[in-house]
């Protein structure tokens, strides 16, 4: 399934120092894609956690994946996602943003060719993540949390004075909010609103007075 996104914003280039990453294996993480049980049962798998070290989600731009010794990642996999979903973006191999289908038409990355290589990949439209899950496929070596250093480029979400965010950190704006329409994806623009329901008679009333 291709997904609809908006574009990454590319002016913005900060430097975001992610430091929560969880190490597991391929098993203990459900992507929902298909043949995913095909997949070497030893593979390593890395959680960033954006919102953790951050307080939100960001845009993200760039990542940047080094090897701090001899073991190394040679391929990878990215796939992006947030708390309130249980849907993994990423991309196929014709460079599409996907969130189902088979895990064979994920998108494998060429990783480093030699010890303390640096691989640099650009992020394009992708939106505002929490997640960012580093799934090697090859390796030399057993690549631990150690033997990998992780720098991500991004963007924090700001919103204007005449824009409310929601409790996911979108944007929307004042007008928006409690006018009995979830425009927040979590629905936290109606949140606490008082409602009111006016029910106007579809004939006319008659009262009789004596």
């Amino acid at each position: 399934t291709e997904v609809s996104t908006t574009t990454a914003l590319e002016f913005c280039v900060e430097t975001m120092n992610i430091v929560s990453q969880e190490e597991g294996y391929a098993t203990d993480i459900t992507l929902g894609y298909t043949d995913e049980d095909e997949l070497d049962a030893n593979i390593v798998a890395f959680d960033l956690d954006v919102s953790d070290d951050l307080g939100q989600p960001i845009y993200v731009t760039k990542i940047e994946i080094g090897s701090n010794d001899e073991n190394f990642i040679t391929e990878f996999m990215l796939f992006f996602g947030n708390d309130s979903s249980d849907t993994w973006l990423t991309y196929s191999d014709d460079g599409e943003i996907i969130s189902s289908g088979s895990i064979d038409d994920v998108k494998r990355f060429t990783g480093a060719e030699s010890m303390y290589d640096t691989v640099s990949v650009d992020i394009t439209s992708i939106e505002l993540m929490q997640h960012i899950l580093i799934y090697i496929t090859e390796s030399e070596g057993d690549v631990s949390d150690d033997s990998i250093d992780v720098t991500v480029f991004g963007c924090e979400v700001e919103c204007s004075e005449d824009e409310f965010q929601c409790d996911n950190y979108e944007c929307i704006d004042t007008e928006d909010v409690c006018n009995g329409v979830a425009e927040c994806a979590d629905g936290s623009d109606e949140s606490g609103c008082a409602t009111t329901t006016i029910v106007l008679p579809t004939t006319p009333v008659f009262i009789h007075t004596s």
